[in-house]
């Protein structure tokens, strides 16, 4: 199918608008993921299960390299490591790729002796099997853990992702190349990888579905139903045709998590449509506009959901927030000014909107907007 492994010298030679998206994403997470996981005593691990060599020809560092110089350069570094120590684990197969590994993340430099980092050349999935098993024979669960899995093809397991996610304060980002597995659905010898990779026959339902976008929608909810998380969000990684080339899929069974992801993917891709471009360079610094304006669709979604009903805003409409793309901040600027002008009544307050009274709001069925919030007020009271 023209994958290419690790080893292949084109990849590391190029560093495209995908791999700086999924690098930056993965960034922001941690910047934020540190701190909060560090409020537990103890270890947090960081599992990097298909490693690579560090560094790209580019001189643009790859996953273990930007995971270490982001917990050297983290401004929180003292109060994290006052409270936990840090375990990073990278795997890498190919010999050669861990040796080069080995020499990038020495160039990092002196760090602190709290940060513990172990290149593994050895099975991500073996190995990792045998600690969980360990861990239930003495009956414990892993330390608060975040694993990145991103591979060169698709031959992934949903049985151990998902065992994964089942062993303690886990959360994954898992990379599929879909454009790979949307080529193997229809080829009878990929059954059994393609078995493992979803956990379930139902992936043969794709084999029906005509429409590129419709089987594409089929794919992302039959593998994201699979997830063991509670919390599913996915990017869109798009080639230079718009063709779709691999998905990224963040699980975790923590809402705080998943508001770092969200946070993390507004940041990185500011349309708020989740989706990146080979085309678009890493050098832009932002790789898509953020003039698309989302108010419309807030207000939509909370007229459909709490329309009719005096809701709280902390107990009611967050949580409708929480289950959508967008963030909390989001919908500030929506309820204020629904509250200004009129079609949302503030129950105690008429006619004001303080974001920390907590306000008893009247939300209409049908929520619309005379006009479109400021872009500043995107900025204003979280």
């Amino acid at each position: 199918m023209g994958r290419r492994s690790s080893t292949d010298e084109a990849y590391w030679k190029d560093y495209d608008g995908l791999q700086a998206v999924k690098h930056r994403i993965l960034a922001k997470y941690l910047s934020g993921w540190f701190p909060i996981l560090s409020t537990f005593k103890g270890q947090l691990l960081y599992l990097d299960c298909h490693a690579g060599r560090g560094r790209h020809v580019t001189g643009d560092p790859g996953s273990p390299i930007l995971v270490l110089e982001q917990l050297r350069d983290h401004r929180l570094l003292p109060q994290i490591l006052d409270r936990v120590a840090i375990a990073c684990h990278f795997f890498e197969l190919d010999q050669s790729n861990a040796a080069r590994l080995r020499e990038e993340i020495a160039k990092v430099g002196a760090l602190h002796p709290r940060i513990g980092v172990h290149v593994h050349s050895t099975d991500y999935e073996a190995a990792l099997s045998q600690a969980l098993d360990e861990l239930d024979e003495i009956g414990t669960e892993l330390p608060p853990s975040f694993a990145f899995i991103d591979p060169y093809g698709f031959k992934l397991s949903m049985n151990f992702m998902n065992r994964l996610l089942s062993a303690g304060r886990t959360e994954t980002l898992i990379n599929v190349m879909y454009r790979y597995v949307d080529m193997a659905v229809p080829r009878a010898p990929m059954a059994t990888i393609l078995d493992k990779l979803f956990g379930t026959r139902g992936w043969r339902r794709l084999r029906q579905i005509d429409d590129k976008q419709a089987r594409f929608t089929a794919f992302v909810r039959l593998f994201s139903a699979q997830l063991a998380a509670e919390h599913v969000s996915w990017i869109v990684m798009r080639g230079d045709s718009g063709e779709v080339k691999y998905v990224l899929f963040h699980g975790t069974n923590s809402l705080a998590g998943r508001r770092v992801m969200k946070q993390a993917i507004w940041a990185a891709l500011p349309d708020g449509n989740a989706t990146a471009y080979e085309r678009d360079r890493p050098e832009q610094g932002v790789l898509l506009s953020a003039t698309q304006n989302h108010d419309r669709d807030i207000a939509t979604l909370l007229g459909k959901r709490l329309g009719g009903k005096t809701v709280r805003l902390f107990e009611d409409v967050y949580p409708v927030v929480d289950a959508s793309p967008y963030r909390r901040v989001h919908v500030h600027p929506v309820l204020r000014l629904g509250v200004q002008q009129g079609s949302v009544r503030n129950v105690d307050h008429p006619g004001k909107f303080v974001i920390s009274k907590n306000p008893r709001l009247q939300i209409p069925v049908e929520f619309s907007l005379a006009k479109e919030p400021k872009q500043s007020d995107l900025f204003g009271e979280s």
